[in-house]
């Protein structure tokens, strides 16, 4: 056989896929660190998850016969992900006593993200001393997923009424809040939380008709180009932040027939000046088009970025 031929031939061998991790194996692997804990009952999931419905095939047999370990299982896991997973897995085992642990662990999920969700409502209604502003999250017994103190700074470099703190997980989920800070409390301003798959990008104030604003950039991950934008009116006076609503411009863009959105629209913010890109596709050439924004108040008070009339 020809030398290359041969190299190419034993290189193909190398690469072929490992064999499937029989699920004993995973089974023990639920009892290990919560990374290799949550891997193995995605793991079971998919595995679960390739076969039909109707088919009573080995697989579902095999990891029936460990359907009370997993119920002991997902009453020791703090991992929400793990429990999540072997919930799943236990619905689809369809036993009265899988159906009813997996029930109550639902409901006990939904118990501590309502918990969580009134402790964070107090944090947002209550002046918080700069201890409490900084202090870990626990947004569920999910070490996890607690919200560690990462950085703060002042949204106006020249006033300090207005503070930012970040927060971050060990999920890499973050939570930006903005505070008005009177003496030594601070009242909730604005908050922006993100999961995992999206993270902040880039803060920064700027000027538009004679008005302060501030934008949080966020990019989602993947997608090179996705962003989300939050921008906010900036009122010294009355010492509050006012959500600018941005009217998606590409409601207002005039394509020709045959002409479609390929990328954008992508929204640019510099002092006195708001413009947007977007990509034209059509059946015979892509090309680039913008134009520019304006930020105003509508007749109801209400901050709006929208497309500059010609």
């Amino acid at each position: 056989m020809n030398p290359l031929a041969l190299a190419i031939l034993l290189g193909a061998l190398l690469v072929v896929a490992p064999p499937q991790q029989s699920i004993t194996s995973l089974m023990g692997e639920l009892h290990e660190s919560p990374e290799r804990a949550r891997d193995a009952a995605r793991m079971l999931d998919n595995r679960w998850g390739q076969e039909r419905a109707s088919e009573d095939t080995e697989n579902r047999r095999e990891l029936r016969t460990h359907e009370k370990e997993l119920i002991e299982i997902v009453g020791s896991s703090k991992s929400n992900d793990v429990r999540s997973y072997i919930d799943t897995l236990l619905f689809k085992i369809d036993t009265p006593a899988a159906r009813a642990t997996a029930s109550a662990d639902v409901r006990r999920k939904l118990a501590d993200e309502a918990a969580a969700e009134a402790v964070q409502k107090i944090r947002e209604t209550t002046p918080q001393t700069l201890e409490q502003v900084t202090a870990v999250i626990h947004p569920s017994p999910d070490l996890t997923d607690d919200l560690k103190f990462s950085s703060s700074w002042n949204l106006l470099p020249d006033d300090p009424t207005f503070f930012v703190t970040l927060h971050e997980s060990m999920r890499e989920d973050q939570l930006l809040e903005i505070w008005e800070r009177r003496g030594d409390q601070y009242n909730g301003l604005k908050s922006v939380s993100l999961h995992a798959g999206a993270a902040f990008a880039q803060y920064k104030t700027f000027k538009f008709g004679g008005e302060t604003f501030y934008l949080v950039l966020v990019g989602i991950s993947g997608s090179g180009k996705e962003t989300e934008q939050y921008v906010y009116h900036v009122d010294r006076t009355a010492r509050s932040l006012q959500d600018v609503k941005i009217k998606p411009v590409w409601q207002d863009l005039k394509l020709k027939p045959g002409e479609e959105i390929r990328t954008g629209p992508f929204v640019e913010f510099e002092d006195n000046h708001v413009s947007f890109m977007y990509g034209i596709r059509s059946p015979n050439e892509s090309s680039l088009e913008g134009g520019d924004c304006v930020i105003e108040r509508d007749a109801s008070g209400q901050w709006i970025l929208r497309l500059k009339k010609e």
